[in-house]
């Protein structure tokens, strides 16, 4: 790639990022919030996230894939320190968070029985397979981009109804 090429990805990655609302901003109290995912609003109600359509969730996990896709794109031409891979949710911790900070904890736990049962517990809302020797913690969304929009409980309102999106088990 030219430097050139490389000079003009490069501000038209930055006026992408900057003039659009990937990133995803809090607009009131932590405990109550309104969050932009892309050109999506959805309203942040304590643990969970809320929609007001399936049509406007949909949109809004459409818009974290290609906010990853760009960003898939970015690292492999730019230094990973300057591409933010994570689009946070202020206050709002997913299950697809859960599923990392497990993984990211799980050689901790697998040394002995009451060690693996100890992370089982503290990760109960994650799929525990135990089949044949595979004792490995799973996320239970088919889907990671609807995982990051799912509580730690696997749920998301729409349309005033709370709906549990795990479908892996």
């Amino acid at each position: 790639m030219s430097i050139r090429n490389f000079l003009a990805l490069a501000v038209f990655c930055t006026a992408f990022f900057s003039c659009s609302s990937d990133e995803l901003e809090e607009t009131k109290s932590v405990e109550s919030a309104t969050v932009n995912i892309g050109n999506i609003s959805a309203q942040k109600e304590g643990d969970i996230l809320c929609f007001d359509s399936y049509e406007q969730f949909n949109q809004a996990v459409k818009n974290i894939k290609n906010s990853e896709s760009i960003t898939g794109s970015l690292k492999r031409m730019v230094p990973l320190a300057i591409v933010e891979q994570k689009i946070p949710i202020k206050g709002f911790t997913s299950i697809y968070d859960s599923y990392e900070a497990a993984l990211n904890e799980a050689d901790k736990y697998y040394d002995t029985k009451s060690h693996y049962e100890e992370f089982k517990e503290k990760y109960s809302n994650l799929y525990f397979p135990e089949h044949e020797d595979d004792y490995s913690a799973y996320l239970p969304v088919s889907d990671e981009n609807v995982a990051k929009l799912l509580n730690v409980n696997g749920e998301v309102e729409i349309n005033g109804k709370i709906i549990n999106m795990k479908d892996v088990s």
